[in-house]
C-alpha cells in the first residue's frame, strides 16, 4: 500500500474508531433515550466494518474480512436508520434486516463460486445505497416540523457519504475499472477514504445536534406547559395575556379574559381521589382545547383553574365562547368506576384600550367574577363590572 492510501485508510479508520466512541459517549450520558442505543450500535458496526479488512489485506483470510467488513457496514447503517426512526418516534421496521442479510448472504455465495469482485461492489454499493437513502428519507421526514439546520447537515453529511459509492459503482458499470485501496491515486484516495470520513465525522456531528435541539425543545415545552394538562402553564399565560394586552392597545381592541374553575373539584379529590381529579382535569382541559378558537390562548393558571386570554374580542363574543365552553363540559361525565358529571364557572373580565389596565389587574377583575359565579350556585359564567 503507498504513502497516500495508507494515510488515507489509517486516518479512516480512527475517524471512524472516533465516531463510535463519540456515539457510545452519547448512549452513557442518556441511556434512558432508546435511540442512542441504536446510534451507539450503528456507529461501532461501522467502525468495525471499515477497520477488520485492513489487517488481512495480503493474508488469505483478506476475502473474509472484507465479506465481515462490508457486511458490519451495512447492518450499521440498518441499525443507524432504526435508530433515526425510534428518535421521531415511529417503530423500527424489520424490513431494514432483510437487506442486511440479503447483501451478507449474497456475497458470501459470491465468495463460494469465486472472487467476483465486480458483483461484490455493485451489490455493496446498492446495499449502502439503499440504506443510506433510507436514513435520508427519515431525516427529511422528521416530524413534520420544518428541516432544522441539524438535519440538513445530516442529510449533507450521508450524501456526502453516499457520493463516492455510486461514483465507484458508476465508474466500474462504465470501465469495468476498480478503485483499488492499495493505490495511490488522489481519486481513489479520495473516494475510498477522504468523502467518507467527511461524511462520517458531519454525521455524527449532525445527529449529535439533532438531539440537542430536540432537548432544547423539550425543555422549553416544559417550561411553558403544565405537565397534565399540555396545556401553557402560568407562566405562558402571564407572558401570553401581557403581549396580548400590549398588542391590542396598539391596535384599539379590547382583550377578554376567562378565568374557569372546575366546580365541586374538592369534592372530587376527596371521595374519588387524586387519580379521579387528574382525569377530570385533562378531560376538562380537552374540553376547553376542543371549543376554543384558534386566536385565543389557554392555559392551567393553578390547581383546578383555567385561564382563556382572548385578544381582539368584545364581551358578547367572550359570553358567546363561555356558554359554549359551558355545554362542552355540562356533557362529560368521569368514566369508569368514578361516574361523576362535571361543570364549570367562569369569570370574565374585559379590558379596553383606554382603560390602560395591567395584566394583574385584569386577572384580579377575572376572579371576582368567577368569585360571583360560584356565591351564585356554579355552572355558569359572571361578567366582570367595569371599574
Amino acid at each position: 500500500m503507498e504513502f497516500q492510501a495508507l494515510t488515507g485508510s489509517v486516518a479512516f479508520a480512527l475517524t471512524q474508531a472516533a465516531v463510535a466512541l463519540f456515539m457510545f459517549g452519547l448512549y452513557l450520558a442518556a441511556r434512558r433515550d432508546p435511540c442512542t442505543r441504536y446510534w451507539s450500535i450503528a456507529s461501532a458496526l461501522v467502525a468495525i466494518g471499515v477497520i477488520l479488512p485492513f489487517p488481512f489485506i495480503a493474508t488469505g483470510l483478506s476475502l473474509a474480512a472484507i465479506w465481515l467488513g462490508t457486511s458490519a457496514i451495512v447492518a450499521g447503517l440498518i441499525w443507524m436508520w432504526q435508530g433515526t426512526r425510534v428518535f421521531f418516534d415511529r417503530e423500527p421496521k424489520l424490513s431494514g434486516w432483510a437487506l442486511a442479510w440479503g447483501h451478507a448472504l449474497f456475497v458470501a455465495a459470491l465468495f463460494m463460486a469465486s472472487d467476483q469482485a465486480v458483483w461484490r461492489i455493485i451489490s455493496f454499493a446498492v446495499a449502502v445505497t439503499v440504506a443510506v437513502s433510507l436514513i435520508m428519507f427519515e431525516i427529511v421526514r422528521g416530524d413534520g416540523k420544518p428541516m432544522t439546520i441539524a438535519r440538513r447537515l445530516v442529510v449533507f453529511a450521508y450524501a456526502i457519504t453516499l457520493a463516492p459509492v455510486i461514483i465507484r459503482a458508476s465508474i466500474l458499470l462504465a470501465t469495468g475499472r476498480q478503485m483499488t485501496p492499495l493505490t495511490d491515486s488522489t481519486l481513489n484516495v479520495a473516494m475510498l477514504y477522504l468523502l467518507p470520513m467527511a461524511g462520517g465525522l458531519l454525521s455524527s456531528v449532525g445527529m449529535l445536534l439533532m438531539y440537542f435541539e430536540r432537548t432544547i425543545d423539550e425543555k422549553d415545552y416544559l417550561a411553558n406547559h403544565d405537565e397534565l394538562t399540555r396545556l401553557y402553564n402560568r407562566r405562558a399565560l402571564t407572558e401570553a395575556g401581557k403581549k396580548a394586552l400590549a398588542a391590542c392597545a396598539s391596535r384599539g381592541t379590547p382583550v377578554t379574559l376567562l378565568l374557569i374553575d372546575i366546580d365541586h373539584f374538592k369534592s372530587v379529590n376527596d371521595t374519588l381521589g387524586h387519580e379521579a381529579g387528574d382525569r377530570a382535569l385533562v378531560l376538562i382541559a380537552e374540553a376547553l382545547a376542543g371549543t376554543c378558537r384558534g386566536t385565543d390562548t389557554l392555559g392551567r393558571h393553578g390547581g383546578e383553574e383555567f385561564c382563556v386570554v382572548c385578544p381582539d374580542t368584545s364581551v358578547a363574543d367572550a359570553q358567546a365562547l363561555s356558554e359554549r365552553l359551558l355545554r362542552a363540559v355540562a356533557t362529560m361525565i368521569l368514566p369508569g368506576e368514578f361516574e361523576r358529571a362535571l361543570s364549570i364557572s367562569i369569570g370574565l373580565a374585559e379590558a379596553y384600550p383606554s382603560e390602560n389596565v395591567d395584566w394583574d389587574a385584569l386577572v384580579n377583575r377575572a376572579d371576582k367574577a368567577l368569585y360571583a359565579a360560584k356565591a351564585n350556585g356554579r355552572d355558569q359564567v359572571v361578567v366582570s363590572a367595569r371599574a
